[in-house]
């Protein structure tokens, strides 16, 4: 019997994080067209509702109408998301909490990552907001995603807090992902299981258990720069797209930071000053889609190695970066190359779906 695959497309459903951008321009359009190009090829996803965000909303709401109109509209979306029959999962920038507007620009907390949070704080931010999507759309939240991808170490109270609310996953650990700004700090350079579920160690989420946890962690699909080798002329056309990328950009990120208020972080990861992240499966990402292609070889790869019966993968997407017709056409290519090329071994299916079978799989324990 063929080894099956198990992808699910997640989305970070959110703002900018240092709170701009409007609902309209970085959710609601880009995310009924990437819904539209999905539905087109038979798969569902799960998007990833940044719910401090809305909380943050609710608050101003009765005091200003702009951000009335974008908390309406944020609940829409969710609800045209849930009648599409596309899965919804928490997503928590914790920069929201107790932040404030005023009339123009949101003034959020300096720290972008939750671990830096007191106990009581991080249990207010994840149980209220678990309270929140639960209440208001009658979906039971069964996994997380951090902000900023950022879970520790210390990861003991955010994975406590999950345990307390039955949340089932953690996909907030990106194989890679290094930096050392103000706003965050994170280091996942070296990890014993980058690709595959394990048992989290409750003191630091990179490390692999010795016993069995409620948490099972699955990382976010991502590989070394030296894990890929391109042809000659591959490289002339990625250095081509990437010149066509540069004249053709209109990224709503970028922004004349000068222009805005001090409290507005430029670089808040502190890749101006190093930038070691690797290549991270996030299909709204300027990677080529030559790139892309030998991404899903590379991790289709490593899941038929382990040899298992059921394998999960998790791929990431953001939707607030999907600005561009050619982007979805890029996704719709790289869609179709994977249905065509894996069509016995690959299913696309939700972290809904995961979560429910968990039983399927062989999370990785530490002997």
């Amino acid at each position: 019997m063929n080894n099956k695959i198990w992808i699910a497309i997640t989305d970070d459903f959110e703002l900018k994080g240092e709170g701009l951008g409007s609902v309209y321009e970085l959710q609601y359009k880009p995310s009924l067209s990437f819904m539209n190009l999905l539905d087109d090829h038979g798969i569902k996803a799960s998007f990833f509702l940044e719910t401090m965000q809305q909380r943050s909303f609710l608050n101003y709401s009765k005091k200003n109408k702009s951000i009335k109109n974008e908390s309406s509209l944020w609940e829409k979306t969710v609800k045209t998301i849930i009648d599409k029959k596309f899965d919804i999962q928490l997503h928590i920038h914790p920069q929201w909490f107790r932040s404030s507007y005023d009339g123009k620009y949101w003034e959020l907390d300096k720290r972008w990552d939750i671990t830096k949070y007191k106990t009581e704080e991080i249990d207010e931010i994840i149980t209220g907001s678990v309270s929140l999507l639960e209440e208001k759309f009658g979906k039971k939240v069964v996994a997380f995603r951090a902000g900023s991808w950022a879970a520790g170490p210390p990861s003991k109270t955010l994975l406590k807090t999950l345990e307390k609310n039955r949340i089932k996953i953690d996909s907030s650990v990106v194989y890679g992902v290094r930096y050392n700004g103000e706003a965050a700090k994170v280091n996942y350079g070296n990890l014993p299981c980058p690709y595959y579920p394990y048992y989290p160690d409750y003191d630091d989420v990179r490390k692999i258990s010795k016993i069995t946890t409620p948490v099972v962690e699955i990382p976010v699909q991502a590989m070394g720069r030296n894990n890929i080798n391109y042809s000659t002329i591959e490289k002339i056309k990625l250095r081509i797209d990437d010149r066509l990328n540069k004249l053709k950009c209109r990224h709503p990120s970028n922004l004349d930071y000068t222009k805005l208020p001090s409290h507005i972080p430029q670089d808040p990861f502190g890749f101006a000053k190093e930038n070691k992240e690797e290549l991270t499966f996030t299909l709204s990402s300027e990677h080529n889609i030559i790139t892309l292609k030998k991404m899903i070889d590379f991790v289709i790869k490593k899941q038929l190695e382990r040899n298992q019966e059921r394998s999960f993968v998790i791929l990431a997407n953001h939707t607030k970066d999907l600005q561009r017709k050619s982007q979805f056409t890029k996704l719709k290519k790289f869609i179709q190359y994977i249905q065509n090329k894996y069509k016995n071994s690959v299913q696309f299916v939700t972290i809904r779906d995961m979560a429910n079978n968990l039983s399927l799989i062989n999370p990785i324990v530490k002997l």
